[in-house]
């Protein structure tokens, strides 16, 4: 072996005595000085074949760094080959050009010509440390042959053994200098085959390259290699399918060399590696070897050990090593393809990766492609793209555990093979404050928990690579699991519908607090599934306190737009879509729905409860206003109160007034807005004994309406249709509806279920009157059961919310704006009082104390 000790700047070519023996060479880096690999390491002066590995690396003292730069080779095609190839480092000049010579090659799938042997007619040769100028075509001095044209940028080839490793402590630092190499540019055809560098002796060995999104744009998109993963005769063509099959004659694109699949960009358009290339060779009694297939164990490559806190800048690199970045110090990737695993484990800085690719090598079962883990400090991964050869039972594309802040941004993650049972695109476990902008996934889901604060904006779902989903192993796009709290799903794509999650869109299970919104345009431009495919929109499965859902607009859902069971709790609605003719039911908790496009069944849910006001679309000009007769709760007593005698709630949706007497009453607990009018069609009223005649059977069914101008009005009017259509209101302002219904007529068996009036509606009035997206609640508390709250523009008699007769000790005015507001309480046998004046409204949730004080003076 030989060792170096590594005390002034130094250039790897420049160092003798390298070894040709089984036992590594060791580069021991202090004094702040910087080693520079800027040559193949195995073709360069002063270092063989048999000598031509970068062995094992450290730091000593003060430390130092290690550096990759491959912009000091350039690169030659030449013509007119003769004679013998020069030494390594042999002067070549053209006027007052000169450089060295670092080496001849008659293509890149063949290995570099030994010094001393005959140059073949046609060619290329690599120059390093040019200067006065470049080389153009004309014959060159210093070797026979004659220039083609002007010198481009070349690349360089680092062998790594497999048994050693680079040693990374907080003092020392892994550098390189961006710089890409250009294959060729793409003919348009599915024949075509682009030589590779360093591809020839291994197959599937290359991770990644890019290729230009049009001819002359300059803007290169990352292209996945799929390794030596298995057939692909039955891949998609389409624009999610940016991968390539390499093979020992290079680079294929849009086929496998038998079958047109992936993708295939159009003629014209460049395509470039990486300049520097990480390789791997094996070491015997005969020094370094040539370089072979990434050992199929991640473990047994040339690895990167950073438990002591280094340092990393790679731009423009091509890695098949094991880059084992665990407590490093910092970490930026630019521009880097890595083979088989991205590892970033308690990295102490920002993340920073941009422009990357991970892909395999080989059909390893064993190598999750991201794993980012313990990284508190923030940062960005963005456009990159993570390929993973095999997605057998429990294993992952990506794992991003106990991360704090981190934005992925274009992100894609895509499996090459059909998922097994329990997978993931991206396996998390409290993740808090992360952002997913655009993030594609093709081959399973997104799996959150704990989860806190999480947003995905835009997320696109392909099911798997090729060209159908069936129900094996069916996933929703995202699931949040585990006491996720605060997560937020904005907009969700499906290029494909046919290639749509089975399950459904969005899965919520023991959560708190998830928001679903900005899926599909609108009413009339939903987001578009395949009916035999994707089941819903979204589904509480259970244990959730706290779902909202606006916005969402879908068509073709094999179920409905959402689903619920009883221990989902606090369900808000608002403005979403399914077809018209989804028969869903609400069997959550607590739930508002608002201007929902279903069909809504008549059954009562068991067990359900708090539950109790809809408003629904059945066209474009039709509608509904329903009441489900569920007991009230605690958090609903305003919305459903017994108001007189004794009634019985069943707990499978029906209220029972059996006496003389009893009675309930309805308060909606909002205006509704987007109708234009109530239908001259009869209201329903669901139960037993509740045919309608003088009276709804056995009871009296009345109503109250709040038009926005000032109140209920105090007088009830029976619930007929001639009475509602008397009733003017507007789609913009909207209007509230008390109904409270009494046992006129005693009986064991009466029972009231639902409630259902029939309302007008135009195109226009239901998508351009819309609810907020963002609403801020003020809570009252404290207060006595049957106040009335009212709440006015700050010295105005504009009146912007009000409730009679409250049920319960606390009262919600929702918000959008904060404004200045009068807020009165008022309850007989209590003093009235101006709870406050000029009050401004607080941007985020909060409440407000009340303390009423009983009217010494008041007269019953």
């Amino acid at each position: 072996m030989a060792a170096y000790n590594i005390t002034t700047n130094t250039a790897f070519d420049a160092l003798t005595g390298a070894s040709a023996v089984a036992a590594l060479d060791t580069y021991a880096i202090s004094a702040g000085a910087v080693l520079t690999i800027r040559t193949d390491t195995y073709a360069c002066p002063n270092h063989s074949v048999a000598a031509g590995s970068l062995d094992t690396v450290t730091y000593t003292g003060v430390g130092g760094e290690l550096r990759f730069d491959a912009t000091y080779v350039r690169e030659v095609a030449y013509t007119g080959g003769s004679g013998v190839s020069p030494a390594y480092g042999a002067a070549i000049s053209q006027g007052g050009v000169t450089g060295v010579f670092l080496g001849a090659w008659a293509n890149w799938q063949s290995e570099p010509i030994v010094p001393g042997v005959a140059l073949p007619a046609t060619g290329f040769i690599k120059i390093g440390g040019k200067t006065g100028g470049d080389f153009a075509a004309g014959a060159l001095t210093g070797i026979t042959v004659t220039a083609l044209g002007a010198d481009v940028q070349s690349w360089i080839e680092v062998r790594g053994t497999d048994t050693a490793t680079i040693t990374v402590p907080r003092i020392g630092k892994v550098t390189s200098t961006e710089a890409w190499y250009e294959l060729g540019v793409t003919d348009g055809t599915r024949t075509q085959v682009l030589p590779c560098p360093t591809t020839a002796t291994a197959a599937g060995i290359f991770p990644g390259l890019w290729v230009e999104s049009a001819p002359g744009s300059g803007v290169y998109e990352p292209y996945a290699s799929v390794g030596t993963s298995g057939a692909f005769a039955t891949y998609r063509a389409d624009v999610s399918m940016k991968v390539f099959l390499q093979t020992t004659a290079g680079i294929r694109l849009g086929s496998d060399g038998t079958n047109n699949v992936f993708w295939l960009p159009p003629a014209g358009c460049r395509v470039r590696i990486p300049a520097t290339i990480l390789t791997n060779c094996t070491r015997t009694v005969s020094g370094s070897g040539p370089r072979v297939l990434p050992n199929a164990t991640i473990g047994t490559r040339q690895e990167f050990v950073t438990t002591g806190a280094g340092y990393f800048d790679l731009r423009g690199v091509a890695s098949q090593w094991y880059m084992n970045f665990q407590q490093a110090f910092y970490v930026k990737y630019k521009g880097c393809a890595i083979a088989d695993a991205m590892l970033l484990y308690e990295i102490a800085s920002p993340l920073d990766v941009d422009d990357c690719i991970v892909s395999p090598t080989q059909l390893q079962a064993g190598n999750t492609g991201l794993q980012i883990i313990s990284c508190f400090a923030g940062g960005t991964v963005k456009n990159t793209l993570i390929n993973r050869a095999t997605l057998g039972n429990n294993l992952n594309m990506a794992v991003i555990n106990y991360v704090t802040g981190v934005t992925f941004e274009n992100v894609h993650l895509r499996s090459i093979s059909t998922r097994g049972s329990n997978t993931s695109a991206i396996n998390s476990t409290a993740a808090v404050d992360c952002v997913f902008n655009d993030l594609i996934t093709t081959g399973s889901r997104v799996t959150m928990n704990a989860a806190q604060r999480c947003t995905f904006n835009n997320r696109i779902y392909y099911d798997n690579s090729t060209t159908t989903t069936n129900g094996t192993n069916p996933v929703y796009g995202i699931e949040f699991y585990a006491a996720s709290s605060g997560n937020v799903v904005n907009g969700y794509s499906l290029p494909l519908p046919a290639i749509g999650p089975y399950a459904g869109l969005v899965q919520v299970a023991a959560s708190y607090d998830t928001t679903v919104k900005n899926i599909g345009a609108d009413y009339d431009t939903p987001l578009a599934l395949n009916a035999a495919i994707t089941g819903l929109g979204v589904n509480g499965a259970g244990n959730n306190d706290g779902i909202t859902i606006k916005r969402m607009y879908l068509s073709n859902t094999r179920v409905g737009p959402y689903q619920f069971v009883n221990s989902d709790n606090n369900i808000l609605i608002e403005n979403v879509a399914g077809d018209a003719a989804d028969t869903t039911v609400m069997a959550g908790l607590n739930a508002v729905e608002k201007n929902v496009l279903i069909t809504s069944a008549l059954t009562g849910q068991v067990s359900v409860y708090g539950s109790h006001w809809k408003t629904r679309y059945t066209s474009t000009t039709t509608g509904f206003t329903d009441i489900t007769c569920n007991e009230p709760t605690a958090k609903s007593a305003a919305q459903c109160a017994v108001t007189g005698g004794a009634p019985q709630f069943n707990s499978s949706g029906s209220v029972l007034l059996t006496k003389v007497g009893d009675q309930v009453t309805w308060e909606m607990p909002f205006f509704a807005v987007g109708y234009t009018a109530f239908a001259n069609i009869a209201p329903t009223v669901a139960g037993l004994f509740t045919t309608f005649g003088t009276r709804w059977g056995n009871h009296d069914v009345e109503f109250q309406i709040d038009t926005g101008s000032g109140g209920y009005g105090g007088v009830w009017l029976n619930l007929t249709a001639a009475n509602l259509i008397a009733q003017v209101i507007t789609s913009t302002t909207g209007y509230r509806l008390k109904i409270r219904a009494t046992c006129a007529i005693a009986n064991a068996s009466n029972s009231l279920s639902f409630i259902r009036v029939a309302m007008t509606t135009t195109a226009t009035a239901r998508k351009a009157t819309l609810y907020p997206l963002s609403v801020v609640t003020l809570t009252l508390t404290g207060l006595i059961a049957g106040s009335d709250v009212v709440v006015r523009a700050a010295g105005t008699g504009t009146v912007l919310a009000s409730v009679d007769a409250n049920a319960g000790s606390t009262w919600a005015y929702v918000y959008e704006t904060p404004v200045a507001v009068d807020i009165d309480v008022i309850k007989p046998g209590y003093v009235p009082f101006p709870l406050v004046r000029n009050f401004t409204l607080a941007s985020a949730n909060s409440s407000l104390p009340c303390s009423q004080q009983a009217d010494r003076n008041y007269l019953a």
